[in-house]
């Protein structure tokens, strides 16, 4: 016959079971931090500029993200009709009240109105290049709707080396195509494979060894996705391969629980470089520590972000709060 049990121990036991259920809830578990020297940091990428104040992939974006410190800018480049390249995320240009595609209008259309969100003109590249001229801050540039033409690919790598950019760009493309134009073209340049717009849209979560052995022949150095396409056995493969790892991290490129929380993972899962909308809130709000360190920052609740993510009040930095310069 089993010895009984009080019904003191039982509640005891009871109590205890839902407080381990109630802090795995609140703080899932982790994995543990990479090995990494102290006070190491990820590197910062604005995502297209400072858009918290700004319209993105504006000079002003661009260069207010500069002068918060970002070593680098993310932009979006896309050529018109008559052969420019310009700046802009969308393939439509209805934030000017155009109803063309930039690839349909020319230069002059694309830079007739202001954009809507702002008094802002959609930048040429040429624009920005020159702009930048007198710091030291690198552009992250993300070809749009790769496979890129020749032409395209062409004139992208002859208008960095005119400006004497190409050692301060790196090229984003899902295309080994491209890649491999590129390569050609600019042999010393950085070059980064999009995870995430790999191959035409398709979204891979995986690095296979037949692709890491052609990012290999072309000399690739880094790879680039979503936070929430990152895992541990990507950031190993990727890793295992020699290429180091970048993510965007801000609540606009997915669906995330928050961009707090996303960060936080990221770090313990070794990525090497972290991509924001709000770069102030890691370069200004928290100079001396990763926020995932803070103590803090460990202490948030589960439940608040899921609740803050239900009603779409993301976070934003202080900076963002204020009246918006004009």
């Amino acid at each position: 016959m089993s010895p009984s049990v009080s019904p003191r121990f039982q509640l005891f036991l009871g109590a205890a079971c839902l407080a381990v259920l109630f802090r795995l809830l609140l703080f899932p578990l982790m994995p543990a931090l990479p090995a990494r020297a102290a006070g190491w940091r990820p590197t910062f990428i604005a995502h297209r500029g400072y858009s918290d104040r700004f319209p993105e992939n504006t000079t002003a974006s661009i260069l207010e993200a500069v002068a918060h410190g970002a070593p680098w800018i993310e932009v979006d480049v896309r050529m018109t009709r008559d052969g420019r390249l310009v700046l802009h995320h969308d393939a439509s240009l209805a934030d000017v009240g155009l109803p063309l595609d930039v690839e349909q209008a020319t230069l002059a259309q694309v830079q007739a109105r202001p954009l809507a969100a702002g008094r802002e003109r959609i930048p040429t590249m040429d624009q920005v290049l020159r702009a930048m001229a007198g710091n030291r801050a690198k552009l992250y540039l993300h070809l749009k709707d790769s496979p890129l033409t020749p032409d395209e690919a062409g004139r992208i790598v002859a208008l960095c080396r005119a400006r004497r950019f190409l050692g301060r760009v790196r090229f984003n493309s899902g295309s080994l195509a491209t890649l491999a134009m590129l390569r050609r073209l600019a042999p010393e340049a950085w070059l980064e494979y999009d995870l995430y717009d790999a191959e035409g849209g398709f979204w891979p979560t995986r690095l296979t060894d037949a692709d890491a052995a052609a990012l290999k022949r072309l000399a690739v150095r880094s790879v680039g996705t979503f936070g929430f396409k990152v895992d541990r056995t990507l950031v190993r493969q990727v890793h295992r391969h020699g290429f180091i790892i970048d993510a965007l991290v801000s609540a606009d490129g997915g669906p995330f629980l928050s961009e707090r929380a996303t960060y936080r993972e990221m770090l313990a899962l070794g990525v090497d470089e972290v991509m924001t909308d709000h770069i102030a809130r890691y370069l200004i709000e928290y100079p001396h520590a990763p926020l995932a360190l803070r103590p803090r920052a460990l202490r948030r609740s589960r439940a608040r972000l899921l609740l803050v993510a239900r009603l779409g009040r993301q976070p934003l930095d202080a900076q963002a709060r204020r009246p918006q310069r004009r």
